[in-house]
């Protein structure tokens, strides 16, 4: 590799952490939801909605490269999941989700959905520790 010679890589797809590997990832990703019938939302381009027969709504909500579904009933739900893994290997969780410092659970006898959030556990730090930050102590 001397004498000023260069040697040049191309990737052939992108490295997960790469930046443009989100943007590539969120293209794709949208290329498939609009594909199986979602829109993008005017007010959020993280938010797409799909209305179904009977004016049901299916929306989901993109962070990076989670999705989370609010499908109207539980076809709707396994239908997204079987077109989602036509084109992406996935994982689903369903009952209990943390995200972002939040605990999502659904009743599944009466569908009620409830968000729970404790500033215990924010990055790494107890809820003391939190409280010290946010009043700049």
């Amino acid at each position: 590799m001397g004498g000023g010679s260069c040697l040049y890589f191309y990737l052939e797809r992108f490295l997960y952490g790469l930046a443009e590997a989100a943007r590539a990832f969120n293209q794709k990703l949208d290329k498939v939801l609009r594909t199986i019938g979602f829109e993008k939302t005017v007010a959020d381009e993280c938010l797409y909605v799909k209305v179904w027969k009977g004016g049901k709504r299916h929306i989901i909500c993109v962070h990076v490269d989670d999705l989370y579904s609010a499908a109207p009933d539980r076809e709707a739900a396994k239908e997204f999941e079987r077109d989602l893994q036509k084109h992406f290997k996935i994982k689903s969780q369903h009952g209990t989700v943390s995200y972002l410092g939040m605990v999502i659970t659904k009743d599944p006898k009466t569908g009620v959905v409830k968000v729970n959030q404790k500033a215990e556990g924010l990055c790494g730090r107890d809820a003391r520790e939190v409280r010290c930050y946010r009043e700049g102590c």
